[in-house]
């Protein structure tokens, strides 16, 4: 289980937004999002009517087992998506260790790849995702003086 290429933080966030746009179809993404929600997705997208896709991006092992630590992962009301991927370097991940219900994806730094599917959950709660929507909604009626 060896990495094969370099690719930051960054780029995976980058690559993660344009896996949501151009190939999951979803027409809202965000990237990092600060909000008072309790977590920061790397990258979250909406496929209007549908449904929503969360993609975590993990460049190190380490951060990818620290990631299991954190208390929203543990409790189900504040998840996100209705489907649920990390987003790592090729061989960074077995499939086998990521949960059941999340799927893998790998960016080489060019070509992003499914790696193993994520689970459809039918229903996740959507508390966390609506201060996430709020706060978009928000920051662009700043940006553009839309009306209350």
């Amino acid at each position: 289980m060896k990495t094969t290429a370099t690719v930051t933080h960054d780029a995976l966030v980058l690559h993660a937004a344009r896996y949501l746009k151009q190939v999951a179809g979803c027409s809202i993404v965000a990237t990092e999002l600060y909000t008072s929600a309790p977590c920061i997705p790397d990258a979250i997208g909406w496929r209007c009517g549908r449904h929503s896709t969360l993609i975590e991006c993990k460049t190190s092992r380490g951060d990818f087992l620290r990631d299991r630590k954190k208390w929203h992962r543990r409790l189900e009301g504040y998840q996100c998506g209705n489907y649920r991927f990390f987003l790592t370097p090729p061989g960074l991940l077995e499939p086998t260790e990521v949960p059941d219900d999340w799927g893998l994806l790998e960016c080489d730094g060019r070509i992003t790849s499914v790696v193993k599917v994520a689970t459809f959950h039918a229903d996740p709660p959507r508390t966390v995702e609506m201060i996430i929507l709020c706060s978009l909604i928000r920051r662009a009626r700043l940006r553009k003086a839309v009306p209350a």
